[in-house]
């Protein structure tokens, strides 16, 4: 069975008007959403369907942009 969402949460410190993107380079991760305006959170569904022990474990790496921003060190996702 497929684990229950991570909701990762986006505080833009009060700056309604913050576009952000978020990307992934993994298959089995699905986002709620990719991009959004403020603060916002984002679910990340993993579809573990596939995944073998052996394989163990499965990373993904999430980057958040926006226009303007400094680049943000990326976010890794390790699934065991």
């Amino acid at each position: 069975p497929n684990p229950a969402p991570v909701t990762l949460t986006l505080d833009t410190n009060d700056f309604p008007f913050f576009e952000w993107t978020l990307t992934d380079n993994a298959d089995w991760l699905n986002l709620s959403r990719a991009s959004g305006e403020g603060d916002g959170t984002v679910q990340l569904n993993i579809n573990a369907n596939g995944f073998e022990a052996a394989d163990s474990p499965y990373e993904a790496t999430l980057a958040l942009t926006a226009p303007g921003m400094k680049p943000v060190a990326p976010i890794t996702l390790q699934v065991i």
